[in-house]
């Protein structure tokens, strides 16, 4: 983990939604994208508490809108997050 990181968790958790395709979704913490699995304490990619929202660009979150690993989903305009 570098220095910085603590800050992009923080951060992660002001950016609560995602718009994709001109819809506004929220985004899923982690523990919530496979409900009845269990988890790890902390998320393996980025390292988020359980209920924390994953930081940006972290392999384990999901994409609200289809279900498919949002760094690699073809949701259109899947980049666009808003803080609501």
């Amino acid at each position: 983990m570098t220095a910085d990181w603590p800050a992009r968790i923080a951060e992660a958790q002001t950016q609560t939604h995602i718009q994709i395709g001109g819809k506004v979704y929220p985004r899923r913490p982690y523990g919530g994208e496979y409900p009845g699995m269990t988890l790890k304490p902390l998320c393996r990619d980025c390292a988020v508490s359980h209920g924390q929202l994953h930081v940006i660009s972290c392999c384990v979150e999901v994409c609200p809108a289809c279900g498919g690993q949002a760094l690699s989903c073809r949701c259109p305009d899947g980049e666009a997050l808003v803080a609501q």
